[in-house]
């Protein structure tokens, strides 16, 4: 009875033993745990932001739309986060990558939606994007980027999409801007006038009708080229095609204004 009762107690002092070392690995893994996430923290706490590629998104809203909710101020949060696409976006932004040049240094880089045109009204300019979007408003006018006239547009705020009473025109006219970006023609404005749609560029003024096509922005280039930079006048294209090769320059001569 006695040894048996001996190896009982030496059994319960084993199980109790592995209990302890059990537990103290636990803590020991729990605690290593705690000290790697701590050190991460503090390691990667943000503590400079340098956004790039930006010329008309502010940069306050760039650093506030990354830095939005939760582990806000942690640089390898943030990286992963838009690593896997769990970002949140910006609508003037087609792409933003998230880097680290220093754990605690982040590095914001957008790519901007392209501005194919401009409005201006009496509250200041409102720029948009191939598909109509308002991308800008303000009071900056942009490079590159040809001003729309002729035409009452309507839904100006901030990632609105453009509208117009003449609706069929206006779609005509965001064609145009698609197309002239693509041919890389830099004109100053696309005006609706005299019931047609106009390029302006310097003192010649293009007719294309009320419906623009490929065909009639290409012969642009060459012949504007052959024309040189004192020419004024307008160039004819509305009734040019594939089928109907008939390009007409009339010099001194221009649409009435309305």
């Amino acid at each position: 009875m006695g040894k048996k009762n001996t190896d009982e107690n030496i059994k319960k002092k084993k199980r109790k033993k592995r209990t302890s070392v059990k537990l103290y690995q636990f803590f020991s893994t729990l605690l290593g745990i705690v000290i790697i996430v701590l050190g991460a923290y503090v390691l990667f706490n943000i503590q400079s932001v340098k956004v790039e590629g930006n010329s008309y998104t502010d940069e306050t809203v760039i650093k506030e739309t990354v830095q939005e909710g939760t582990f806000s101020d942690n640089a390898l949060y943030l990286w992963a986060k838009y690593k896997i696409g769990k970002g949140k976006k910006i609508k003037s932004c087609s792409d933003i990558k998230v880097t680290m040049t220093k754990p605690w240094i982040l590095k914001i880089k957008v790519k901007e939606k392209e501005i194919v045109g401009y409005y201006e009204d009496e509250q200041g300019v409102v720029c948009f994007d191939k598909e109509g979007m308002v991308v800008y408003t303000g009071s900056k006018v942009p490079e590159n980027a040809p001003k729309i006239e002729g035409l009452h547009l309507e839904n100006l705020s901030l990632y609105d999409t453009l509208d117009a009473e003449d609706k069929d025109i206006f779609k005509e006219i965001l064609k145009t801007t698609k197309i002239i970006k693509k041919y890389d023609i830099d004109t100053e404005k696309v005006v609706y006038l005299d019931s047609s749609i106009y390029l302006i560029k310097g003192e010649v003024y293009i007719s294309l009708g009320k419906n623009v096509s490929n065909e009639q922005i290409a012969q642009i280039p060459p012949i504007l080229e052959k024309l040189g930079t004192e020419e004024t006048g307008t160039l004819y294209l509305n009734n040019y095609s594939e089928n109907r090769k008939t390009i007409t320059f009339k010099k001194g001569e221009f649409p009435p204004e309305e």
